[in-house]
């Protein structure tokens, strides 16, 4: 089964203060998927990261760490993004009540017959709107 990730999910396994059981299960579950994700999660990862190192929650080994841990991933970036996938992902966010980053991984998920891995409540409604598989 295809799985696309949102960086809610992958700040989850990455940030040493919100790992417990039940992530380190996911992402040993996610490891034999095929992965996606669209670009933009690199940038949404580096910031979750780049903040919780400001913040003094995690060193700068750490820092470095969690991006390795990110890049052993494999994630598939989908970098493909017509205008009719624009369309699709404005009639997403619209319909949902989505951003239009939140309603990307959404778009993407529907296009590839995916599960979505979110911890956000807004896009696991959307998903389960959608008749996704949300892996919480």
């Amino acid at each position: 089964m295809n799985i696309v990730v949102d960086a809610s999910f992958i700040g989850s396994l990455l940030l040493p203060d919100k790992k417990n059981d039940k992530i380190l299960t996911l992402s040993k579950k996610i490891s034999i998927q095929d992965v996606y994700g669209p670009p933009l999660l690199q940038i949404e990862v580096s910031n979750i990261l780049i903040m919780a190192h400001r913040s003094k929650r995690l060193t700068l080994a750490q820092l470095d760490d969690a991006f390795t841990i990110f890049d052993q991933l494999k994630i598939r970036f989908d970098v493909s993004f017509s205008p009719r996938q624009r369309d699709q992902l404005v009639r997403l966010a619209v319909s949902h009540g989505l951003t239009a980053h939140g309603s990307n991984y959404l778009e993407i998920a529907l296009r590839l017959k995916a599960g979505v891995a979110t911890h956000d409540k807004n896009l696991q409604a959307a998903c389960d709107k959608e008749k996704i598989k949300v892996i919480r």
